[in-house]
């Protein structure tokens, strides 16, 4: 009989019970019995722990069952009966007991096990799992502590993710995002973090969850509503600034798929680029237009308002230097009388980084070794640009003694003469690193 279970994110994280393997159920593990034409011995230990710890991960409490026989090793108990594992497991605590063997003929290895319930509320349920060469051993253990889980909390098998709906985005790049796999047990926690990964591609409206029941299992779909297509993408307003150049720098194009956190980003792009040329009041907003089928236009209007230049720059934290002493340092200038010829006052961003290196370089060569040159702060109005530069200066340091030492080095006055640091004077680092 098929059913259908319709959910979305947040009826997944409020509806939805909580694990069946909240409470934590024992389970006793019964050393495997070995039929192989090699010597696999060696496997028992490795095999034991990965058993337990694959059974830990399904969220059971796994008792290995060692020395339950006095003084004869399990693996030779090739006997075992669903009695003796009951025996065995009300002994230990458990609920359920698993034993049985790992076969390996040929290249092919098996587990044919048997899973106990000690209380006997449950007839035993043998369970067959196959893998093909030792290096899949592992695997083969995952798959059978898989087994387990599904008979005992009874917990549904996924077939195989299945994705519905979408028309443009391509189904291999959701299933990408997808960590739930065919073969996997249903588990509702992981599966909201799918439908929350899937959310975050940006290109669907909506994304739904549809469990439908199986012979083999359960077939998982996502249903997805893909966002409008953009059908023409348009500017109004540049003046100062080409189109051409506006539209290289976006993101947005033409019959791509509509995402608002990408028109955001457009916009501010925008303003990057009338910031950069001075226009830093340049208001820029957009407008989605649904038109016919399932697209819409998007429209960028753009108001550039006034140009600002460099209204003042200013200096805080400089005790030793004055602000006229620092502005001849630095390459960004205030507006000056012939500013349309000269540019004087324009504010470009890649000299104000280089600026407050400069400061720094200055300071360093004045003595100040400590010295420490903040971010230009920079803010404006409807007047102008204002910016200023947070300085700390430090101790100011002279220079004490000059010496030459090294191995084989004999003083010699004639080199001594040849170093520019003179003592007492201030510390200067272009000369001291000048050949």
């Amino acid at each position: 009989m098929k059913f259908r279970l319709l959910f979305v994110l947040l009826v997944l994280s409020l509806t939805w019970p909580q694990p069946l393997y909240s409470r934590t159920i024992r389970l006793a593990i019964i050393p495997l019995s070995f039929y192989s034409e090699e010597d696999l011995t060696h496997l028992r230990k490795p095999l034991m722990d990965m058993l337990v710890r694959s059974l830990k991960q399904q969220g059971f409490q796994p008792v290995p069952a060692v020395e339950a026989f006095e003084g004869e090793p399990l693996w030779v108990a090739q006997e075992m009966t669903d009695a003796q594992a009951r025996k065995i497991g009300a002994e230990l605590g458990s609920t359920f007991v698993v034993y049985g063997s790992l076969s390996k003929i040929g290249e092919q290895i098996s587990f044919d096990v048997r899973l106990v319930d000690v209380d006997q509320r449950r007839p035993t349920v043998p369970i067959y799992v196959t893998q093909v060469g030792l290096e899949n051993l592992a695997s083969a253990v995952s798959d059978l502590s898989r087994e387990v889980g599904i008979r005992i909390l009874r917990r549904k098998k996924i077939r195989q993710i299945l994705v519905r709906g979408n028309q443009r985005v391509e189904t291999e790049a959701i299933k990408l995002r997808v960590k739930t796999k065919g073969g996997d047990l249903f588990d509702q926690a992981k599966l909201r973090e799918d439908l929350t990964e899937i959310y975050k591609m940006g290109y669907f409206k909506e994304v739904r969850i549809e469990a439908e029941d199986t012979p083999q299992g359960q077939d998982v779909v996502f249903v997805v509503e893909e966002k409008p297509t953009i059908n023409e993408v348009s500017i109004r307003g540049s003046r100062s600034i080409t189109e051409d150049d506006i539209r290289a720098a976006m993101t947005t194009r033409q019959y791509g798929i509509l995402q608002r956190s990408v028109l955001k980003g457009d916009v501010e792009k925008i303003r990057a680029l009338y910031r950069d040329k001075g226009y830093y009041n340049a208001e820029v907003t957009y407008e989605i237009k649904p038109v016919e089928g399932d697209r819409v236009d998007v429209s960028f209007r753009i108001k550039e308002n006034k140009k600002l230049y460099v209204s003042k720059i200013t200096f805080t934290g400089n005790q030793h230097f004055s602000d006229d002493d620092l502005k001849d340092v630095v390459m960004t200038s205030e507006k000056g009388g012939f500013f349309w010829l000269t540019e004087s006052g324009i504010l470009k961003r890649d000299k104000l980084e280089v600026d407050s290196d400069m400061i720094a370089a200055f300071y360093l060569n004045h003595g100040f070794m400590d010295v420490r040159v903040g971010s230009p702060e920079i803010t404006y109005d409807e007047e102008g640009i204002y910016i200023n530069f947070p300085i700390n200066e430090g101790g100011r340091f002279r220079v004490g003694k000059v010496e030459v030492t090294g191995k084989g080095v004999e003083p010699d006055v004639r080199l001594l003469n040849r170093i520019k640091l003179s003592k007492k004077k201030y510390f200067h680092r272009e000369v001291l690193a000048r050949p």
